[in-house]
């Protein structure tokens, strides 16, 4: 057998085994693309392509705001519901008030309850008093957490108090005591706006000891 011989048989022996190779790879794409669709869609549904989004409980459950006066003392009441299927007590505390710089007010809120035991789907009413003789800025608005716990999470609902400057407040403009003494008669029309006789004094003036 000449060189030339045996370069020829190798390069067929090459060709061939080159044939087989594509033959093979071939098959093997065949196969994965006559895969049926829904093998793959239950593969992505058991493994999702995209990581889960977040869906954290929120830092406040709600968040209570109140428009107060410096100087008053005022009661805030809200509903604590127990949306489970068996009876809950919780236990209810609360964060010191501080205003927008950080500086906190000690004693300035009150709870009416500690802790509370509901049965499934019972609300029970709980107040704040907030005393705003202690040193309260008017202007300013000023943040609390009131805190429920069962065990080992703690639950918040944020209060938010402003302090008002009093220009809200209703004015009642006063009369001279001759209007409600005046009385007019006339031929087409009379009235009298003097008060009920029967009415005595005291009746007429339930706080005339804080005069």
């Amino acid at each position: 057998m000449t060189l030339f011989d045996s370069l020829q048989q190798l390069s067929r022996t090459s060709m061939q085994f080159f044939s087989e190779a594509m033959e093979a790879n071939n098959q093997l794409a065949r196969s994965w693309w006559m895969t049926p669709k829904a093998s793959t869609a239950q593969k992505d549904r058991s493994v999702p392509c995209c990581p889960p989004e977040r869906d954290c409980p929120p830092h406040c459950l709600t968040i209570i705001s109140r428009t107060v006066h410096s100087g008053e003392v005022v009661m805030i009441p809200f509903y604590l519901k127990n949306p489970c299927s068996q009876p809950k007590t919780y236990r209810i505390g609360l964060r010191p008030l501080h205003d927008p710089d950080g500086k906190t007010y000690e004693n300035v809120l009150q709870l009416d309850k500690t802790s509370v035991t509901m049965q499934p789907g019972q609300a029970v009413v709980v107040r704040v008093r907030a005393d705003l003789t202690r040193g309260l800025s008017t202007g300013k608005c000023y943040t609390a957490e009131i805190v429920v716990r069962e065990k080992e999470v703690n639950q918040n609902i944020c209060l938010r108090l402003c302090v008002d400057d009093y220009q809200d407040l209703p004015v009642v403009h006063l009369r001279e005591e001759a209007d409600y003494l005046y009385h007019f008669q006339s031929w087409d029309r009379h009235f009298y706006c003097t008060p009920d006789a029967s009415r005595s004094r005291v009746q007429q003036m339930p706080n005339q000891s804080d005069t």
